[in-house]
């Protein structure tokens, strides 16, 4: 793909080359976006799949693709399983997006395309992959309270992973890969999963520094972490922030807690 690309596209804008907000997009969708296209009936949907908490990340996927592209969206519950569904109904946007490298239906072989690649935003690719298919999660590790952290990021795509972790190795991280784990589907199907795990404070602390979050929820866990030391499980966004405001003492929430959260 060239630097400088052709932006003549009906009913949305393209963007001219790569940026750091096309780059973050793209892991976004990488992580939780899915493409569908069904020529034969019309259908040309791109929609992102957030849990019910992520309302605010919701909003600012949102606001990322109007200022991207110039289409609006708007967070909806989905009457299926209550997550939240950001949906853009766009043949110009399905076709880019195809464009970019990026595949329709399923994602099974989803890679961080070689024009993210080969600009100086890899980095915030990552955190739209982190924000979507990542978590921060904090274990005792011989400690009463849970104070080590961890930087999880899981996909059904080894070849992503595998990328990810050859990315985030070279710069310092300590990190390792932990492949084809079995996940058995609501429909009983067995289904495998792969997961880069970056553990430690001092490559926690560099994740932060070099890629970041846009995610309330990640930065919520951290921020408690960087303020108590430690951060306690099975919390929400709500309650979080309410240790944060002072209205709460996360060693409420240690008390029978499990390994991570």
């Amino acid at each position: 793909m060239n630097s400088m690309w052709v932006i003549k596209m009906k009913s949305i804008t393209i963007p001219k080359e790569m940026t750091a907000q096309l780059a973050e997009e793209i892991g976004i969708h990488i992580g939780d976006g899915s493409l569908l296209i069904r020529p034969e009936s019309g259908h040309y949907e791109y929609y992102v799949c957030l849990s019910k908490e992520e309302k605010e990340y919701a909003e600012y996927v949102c606001s990322l693709m109007f200022s991207l592209y110039s289409i609006e969206g708007k967070p909806r519950e989905s009457s299926k399983d209550r997550s939240l569904l950001v949906l853009f109904s766009s043949k110009a946007l399905a076709s880019w997006k195809l464009h970019l490298g990026l595949p329709s239906g399923d994602k099974g072989q989803i890679s961080i395309p070689k024009s993210v690649l080969d600009s100086m935003f890899v980095f915030d690719c990552i955190r739209g992959i982190f924000d979507t298919d990542g978590t921060i999660m904090f274990k005792k590790k011989q400690k009463d309270v849970h104070s080590y952290p961890i930087i999880k990021i899981t996909s059904k795509s080894r070849v992503l992973i595998s990328q990810l972790f050859g990315i985030v190795s070279k710069v310092g991280f300590t990190c390792h890969t932990y492949y084809d784990e079995k996940k058995i589907c609501p429909s009983g199907r067995i289904s495998l999963t792969h997961h880069l795990l970056v553990g430690g404070s001092k490559s926690v602390e560099l994740w932060m520094d070099k890629i970041g979050s846009k995610s309330p929820i990640q930065m919520s866990k951290y921020l408690i972490w960087k303020r108590f030391g430690f951060c306690p499980p099975y919390t929400t966004l709500r309650m979080r922030r309410s240790i944060l405001d002072g209205r709460i003492d996360p060693l409420v929430f240690e008390k029978d807690a499990g390994g991570e959260i």
